[in-house]
């Protein structure tokens, strides 16, 4: 180890002092103070002397640390509770050894340009300076940086402006070869820089409310550009024209490499930069590593289990990228992760105007959220469905008015099976091909004896709907495990001034929880059956025809009239019930688990050990642009205790219970869109359910996405064969990813391995290409086309409130007569109905710097296919996406309900441009 460091330490030239690469690449022992610079050593030695090289840029010798970048400090490994880190192939790799001295050769003039982001704050005030990694032409295997150490750095004139091309040209050694640069920005020590730099950190504080943040405001609406952090947002550096591509924060006084745009498996890396590669892994090592659910506590390092804000750590669940848990840095995620100016702006603008609606178009309901922070409970309800759709949508100032009460008859039976195969939870719905197959609450003879006039009217039995494919169930009995804990310990008064607590058993721990409710709530475990009923009416839209809410309860069928005034509301009351629970399992584990939580984890592998350089993070990377800084946002406000999920979901403070107990089920391969409608029984090729909306589009997208994943992947690796299996065996970046990925998911591998599973958690093999493309096609799948499905029609169906509730209020009143007032009775208090509406009209809404799946470049672009074959392979993508918008318009055409949520370009067809300014389109990663 000891030679090799000092070989290593020698080629690079990249420490003064006592500062060694030793201390680098090993983590600081539990308890070690943090390091200031790097390791101690100061990036702000005193310049020594210096050297013009032309009238464009100028040589300084610093002393000071060349490229390993700073290493962002953090709390010791020994502190943080999570399993030890796996250990990383690539820290095995050997150093590289000194090369010999150039022989002596003529200088050349190289243009290098430093081009900075669009966003308004991604420019400094001051100088940057820069140096050239690569290797001699004598001696190729050899990694060395120009100017050496001795000389320092190259000179960049400032101020970098938004969206400038600034640089000029440098002397070389003629026979220098770039392969990379490095980027360095200095901390602005001026009088003016300290002021703008203070003034920029008092006004950098977002406000959580409207996760806005001032100094967005500042820059944004008042043109204040001026005032800087000091951070330098840069795209890439042009050298005599060719990109280096870096779409990454300089921060103040570290410094950032850019490599060469062409795309490299680690045993095709250039010599010259092998080393380059090994060092930024061991940085990003570093900065990047998986930390548990144990930070949805009040405030999140909250271990006090007899407090009202404390929750257990989710186990089993996915692990995220790790945070502060207290400090001013409190979940926050690396510079790189968080939102930009425009889209935090945005946000922040989405909030705070469905805010705004929410208080004025019913200042009543608004006032009761408020005076409820202090325990106080008036009882305030809509009497009927008409006082509820004029003060929410038909006032002076009101919501838009959502697409299932705007465009359909909500209360239907179409509706309702429409929902289930086009709605905001369309992976719910399952054959019934037997009786083994119906959910465990509903009797076969009490079905049968229930259904048999109607199924006799369509010329059919139980048995032979079953037979043929015509049966079908939403399943939500597994919420049975919490009902006695959600149901039994509820405070059933009304009216309530008492700001103590009960206490309740959570999964084995006594919490005693904060009563946080306007009302009471009762949780449901409802299973519902559907017949795919010929009737012309219906169009292959599947109906419900019985619904067993609880277990032991009786069997309940009916069937909508023609409008609100013909309707069996003891029906129509069963049918949102199902639909309540449908909700709950929707925000829960189809959206928050299966597209936020899980992605985050693939994401952390990923910086963690894929280079820039290699073709995967190339192509996976803009796929989770902005996910893990979401996600640490709904830490913070949304499913954190007493946060939106659980003072406004049925489940309560047992919510994120829910979604763990949903991740027990999750496997990687039933992610892919194949596999999971397989499993349920109704892929196209089984004949079952010829309208299903988001199986039709989404396998349209799938084949879309999987051609040009596997075009792509056979690029670099090449055609299926023994040659392409040994290069993924031999891509030591590709298997140390792959395991780091599956340790993200090791909470599940050991409950499974805990509770009947020997073989903890089964994974797709990765040996071919086929296999890498799959498991690739599946990521980038869920992260935009899936997500795009489940979460940018939530206001269209959950907006009108007593179409798709969050909460229930009351049980279901079995025996007695149901009307439009019981009805209302049950749905949550209107302070309720608006927090969820506020919540999922900001969900919706998509930023003016959004990226869409397969779209060209733009200013606001993360694009890192440089190789001309990698982009002629994503130009034929985006050709491909082309026929299949025009394909999926005409879909939409002949239908009589329109299915939005999978057209992939922007600016698509929208029936109602109110709901979607933006216009339809597939965002390219999770980033709301």
């Amino acid at each position: 180890m000891a030679s090799s460091t000092v070989a290593l330490s020698s080629s690079l030239g990249a420490f003064v002092g006592n500062c060694s690469v030793e201390k680098v690449h090993r983590r600081r022992p539990a308890g070690a103070a943090r390091a200031q610079g790097v390791n101690g050593c100061s990036l702000r030695t005193p310049l020594v002397r210096k050297q013009v090289v032309d009238s464009s840029a100028r040589v300084l010798n610093a002393g000071r640390a060349a490229f390993l970048p700073p290493l962002k400090t953090r709390t010791p490994a020994a502190k943080r509770a999570f399993k030890p880190r796996a250990a990383v192939a690539v820290d095995e790799r050997p150093a590289p050894t000194m090369a010999p001295p150039p022989p002596v050769e003529g200088m050349k003039t190289v243009t290098v340009k430093v081009r900075t982001g669009a966003e308004a704050d991604a420019g400094i005030g001051h100088n940057a300076y820069f140096y050239v990694v690569g290797s001699f032409s004598h001696a190729p295997d050899t990694g060395l940086r120009y100017p050496e150490e001795s000389s320092g750095y190259f000179e960049l004139k400032g101020p970098f402006r938004p969206e400038t091309e600034i640089g000029g040209n440098f002397q070389v050694p003629a026979g220098f070869n770039i392969k990379g640069v490095v980027l360095y920005n200095p901390q602005d020590n001026s009088p003016w820089g300290k002021f703008t730099g203070a003034l920029a950190d008092f006004l950098n504080k977002d406000n959580l409310t409207f996760g806005g943040n001032y100094l967005n405001i500042a820059v944004k609406l008042f043109g204040m550009g001026w005032i800087t952090t000091g951070q330098w947002y840069v795209n890439d550096v042009l050298v005599d024209g060719h990109e280096f591509p870096v779409y990454s924060w300089v921060l103040d006084n570290e410094s950032q490499i850019a490599f060469t745009g062409k795309a490299h498996l680690p045993q095709d890396t250039p010599p010259g930069l092998r080393h380059w590669r090994r060092l930024k892994l061991i940085q990003n090592q570093d900065m990047y590593d998986y930390q548990p659910y144990n930070d949805l506590s009040v405030p999140p390092d909250n271990a006090d289990v007899n407090s009202a804000g404390y929750r257990p750590t989710l186990d089993p669940y996915p692990a995220h990228q790790w945070v502060e848990r207290s400090g001013p840095k409190l979940e926050q995620v690396p510079k790189d992760e968080q939102f930009r100016l425009d889209k935090r702006y945005d946000f922040g603008h989405y909030t705070l105007t469905s805010v705004l609606t929410a208080l004025l178009s019913d200042p009543m309901a608004g006032f009761l959220k408020l005076v409820s922070s202090f325990g106080i409970y008036p009882k305030y309800v809509y009497k009927s469905l008409g006082e509820y759709t004029k003060k929410v949508f038909e006032g002076f100032v009101h919501y838009k008015k959502p697409f299932v009460s705007k465009f359909m008859d909500w209360w239907s039976d179409k509706a309702f099976g429409f929902q289930t195969v086009a709605g905001i939870n369309p992976i719910q719905i399952a054959r019934v091909g037997a009786k083994e197959d119906l959910p465990s609450t509903i009797d076969f003879e009490e079905l049968d004896a229930a259904l048999r006039p109607r199924l006799a009217t369509a010329g059919t039995t139980l048995e032979g709907a079953m037979k043929d494919g015509k049966l079908f169930k939403l399943d939500f009995t597994f919420l049975e495990a919490f009902q006695g804990v959600v149901n039994g310990h509820q405070p059933w008064k009304e009216h309530t001034t008492d700001k103590g607590g009960y206490k309740i058993k959570a999964l084995g721990e006594d919490v005693w929880v904060k009563h946080m409710y306007s009302q009471p709530r009762h949780l449901h475990t409802p299973a519902a059956i559907l017949f795919e009923d010929p009737d012309p009416e219906y169009e292959g839209i599947p109906v419900p025809v019985a619904i067993k809410l609880e277990r032991d309860t009786p069997l309940i069928t009916g069937k909508s009239g023609p409008d609100l005034q013909s309707t069996d509301w003891a029906w129509t009351l069963a049918k949102a019930i199902v639909f309540n629970a449908d909700s709950g399992t929707h925000q829960l584990v189809t959206h928050w688990l299966k597209c936020h939580a899980c992605s985050e984890t693939v994401l952390v592998a990923l910086r963690r050990q894929l280079s820039e350089l290699h073709p995967l993070f190339k192509l996976l990377l803009p796929h989770f642009r902005y996910t893990m800084n979401i996600n640490s946002k709904a830490r913070v406000q949304l499913i954190s205790a007493q946060g939106t999920v659980e003072t406004n979901f049925t489940p309560g403070p047992y919510s994120m219970q829910v979604s763990a107990f949903g991740y027990r089920f999750w496997n990687l391969k039933d992610e892919a869109l194949p596999v999971g409608l397989k499993k349920r029984g109704v892929d196209a090729e089984s004949g079952a359910l010829p309208n299903y909306p988001y199986r039709d589009h989404g396998m349209k997208m799938w084949d879309a996405i999987e051609a040009y994943v596997t075009e792509y992947v056979e690029l670099y690796y090449g055609p299926e064969g023994p040659a392409s299996e040994k290069r993924i065996a031999n891509d030591g970046e590709l298997q140390a990813f792959w395991t780091d990925y599956k340790r993200g998911h090791g909470s599940l591998d050991s409950w499974l391995k805990e509770n009947g599973k020997p073989e903890g958690l089964e994974w797709p093999a990765l040996t071919t290409t086929s296999d890498l493309a799959r498991i690739c096609t599946t990521w980038i799948w869920v992260a935009s086309c899936q997500h795009s499905a489940v979460n940018f029609c939530q206001y269209d169906y959950s907006g009108f409130v007593p179409n798709h509730p969050a909460s229930i209020r009351k049980r279901y009143p079995y025996g007695e007569k149901v009307d439009e007032s019981t009805f209302m009775d049950l749905m949550p208090p209107p302070s309720e109905m608006w927090k969820v509406m506020t919540v999922v009209e900001t969900l919706v809404s998509k930023s003016v710097e959004e990226q869409f799946i397969g779209e060209k470049p733009d200013k606001y672009s993360e694009f890192w296919f440089l190789d001309p074959e990698a982009k002629a392979i994503y130009d034929r993508f985006g050709a491909r996406l082309e026929q299949v918008q025009k394909e999926l318009e005409a879909m939409n055409e002949t239908a009589s309900i329109p299915y939005n949520y999978l057209l992939p370009k922007k600016g698509a067809k929208n029936p109602d441009p109110e709901l979607d300014p933006f216009g339809f389109g597939i965002p390219n990663s999770v980033a709301i």
